[in-house]
């Protein structure tokens, strides 16, 4: 082999190590990059989950004691309406 064809192919091959190496330490660059961004927004997202579980919670509890309340004056009404009509039969 001639040594001008020898050192066309030394510089190609040079050529495709350093742009492996480039390409390589893109994507090692691009995998960091992307795995902080990824793990910032699943810690937004669950700190957002758990606020609004905590809201539901108090909602629940909100409804549960009206409920409750309503419960209590729909018996009182019909006591109330009980007592009215022994009343008035009297």
């Amino acid at each position: 082999m001639r040594p001008s064809l020898r050192r066309k192919q030394g510089n190609t091959v040079k050529g495709i190590c350093l742009v492996a190496a480039e390409i390589r330490e893109l994507a090692n660059r691009t995998s960091t990059s992307t795995h902080g961004n990824w793990k910032k927004l699943i810690h937004i997202s669950a700190g957002k989950i758990r606020e609004a579980v905590g809201v539901m919670r108090e909602e629940v509890t909100m409804v549960e004691e009206g409920v409750f309340v309503y419960a209590g004056c729909r018996t009182g009404t019909q006591k109330r309406s009980s007592i009215e009509r022994i009343f008035h039969e009297i």
